[in-house]
């Protein structure tokens, strides 16, 4: 009997800490959720580039909002790597202790399809509005 084709693709990461995470990509229920935060983000970076500089956030303000997106995305992409594992008292814990940029970037691929590694030719973040 042949073996079965598997339809996703996964990766086993290891955090600077030497914690390795096994992600899966998202559900569509939970990438219909993944792309509706990144969305509303595109929405609001569009609308803040938009406005006149007097009334743009601040570039502390606006980087500060682009991390609490991130940080939304990645818990929503870790929540099932995470959930069995008892070391783990919160996800937003998690990811404030344990991932860094470079994670984030592979984290944010692999469970979301979302490239914004700068080092990455194909990466979205290149076609972003900027501030």
């Amino acid at each position: 009997m042949a073996e079965p084709t598997k339809a996703f693709d996964e990766k086993e990461i290891i955090l600077p800490s030497g914690k390795k995470l096994h992600l899966q990509p998202l559900s569509l229920k939970n990438l219909r959720k993944f792309m509706d935060i990144w969305s509303n983000h595109i929405d609001w970076v569009r609308e803040t580039v938009q406005k006149p500089e007097e009334e743009r956030p601040s570039e502390r303000e606006f980087a500060s909002k682009q991390f609490d997106v991130y940080e939304e995305l990645l818990a929503l992409g870790l929540e099932k790597a995470l959930k069995d594992d008892a070391d783990v008292k919160s996800v937003q814990d998690f990811i404030d202790d344990e991932v860094d940029e470079k994670s984030m970037y592979i984290i944010l691929e692999v469970t979301g399809g979302l490239r914004l590694d700068p080092n990455d030719q194909g990466n979205l973040a290149k076609n972003l509005p900027s501030q």
